[in-house]
């Protein structure tokens, strides 16, 4: 532990942690913890946690946690969070959380939340939220929301929301589950469940069913199937 260029007042425990080129103000403790290049006043506590190239001030914590490259005031805390290219200021709590191609200054909070491919700026909390490919700036809330593929600057709030192929507003249990395009708008359990093309859906089971171009539905149960293009339902109470 420490054999090689170890910075002052750092600490290095466990088999070849910190062996090599340890930064001023580290520690490192677990077998290959911090053990290749740690910057300075970073914090390596696991097995293979920032193994290999931690940039300074970051902090990985868990067997594999930031094992490669986590660039600087990168956190990654749970079992290989932030495993592989953790970027610049980004965030991953909770076991897989943001484990491969973590883009910088993103948040990944929850088991599996933001796995692979989390962009610039994005937001995961959640079990399994946005696993796949968040875009850039999105946001992803609740169990299983924006799962694969959600699009730059998308919003999903609610379990299971835009789930799959998400590119507009979901909020609400399953809204925008599958298939929401860019600019559309589902708010209320299963509002714009299945294909919404750009369509605004308000209500529990709005526009649940194939909402078409530009169509709106208002109410709960409105427009609920096929809804067509620029078609416009309102449901009212008596």
């Amino acid at each position: 532990a420490g054999a090689y260029n170890q910075g002052t007042r750092s600490v290095a425990i466990g088999y070849t942690a910190g062996i090599n080129t340890q930064g001023v103000n580290c520690i490192a403790i677990g077998e290959l913890a911090g053990r290749d290049v740690q910057g300075t006043g970073s914090i390596s506590i696991g097995s293979f946690a920032g193994t290999n190239t931690q940039d300074q001030f970051c902090i990985a914590i868990g067997g594999s946690a930031a094992n490669n490259f986590q660039r600087q005031e990168g956190i990654a805390i749970g079992r290989v969070a932030g495993e592989f290219f953790q970027g610049t200021g980004s965030i991953a709590i909770g076991s897989f959380s943001g484990q491969s191609n973590q883009g910088q200054f993103s948040i990944s909070i929850g088991q599996e939340a933001g796995r692979t491919g989390q962009g610039q700026g994005a937001i995961a909390i959640g079990q399994q939220t946005g696993i796949t490919n968040q875009g850039v700036a999105a946001v992803a809330i609740g169990r299983l929301a924006a799962q694969q593929y959600q699009g730059t600057g998308s919003i999903a709030i609610g379990g299971g929301a835009g789930q799959s192929n998400q590119g507009g507003i979901a909020i609400g249990y399953e809204a925008g589950r599958t298939n929401q395009l860019a600019n559309s708008i589902a708010l209320g359990t299963f509002a714009g469940w299945v294909s919404q093309n750009t369509g605004i859906a308000i209500g529990a089971g709005a526009g649940q069913y194939n909402q078409d171009y530009l169509a709106v539905a208002i109410g709960n149960g409105a427009g609920n199937s096929n809804q067509s293009n620029w078609a416009i339902a309102i449901v009212t109470g008596k």
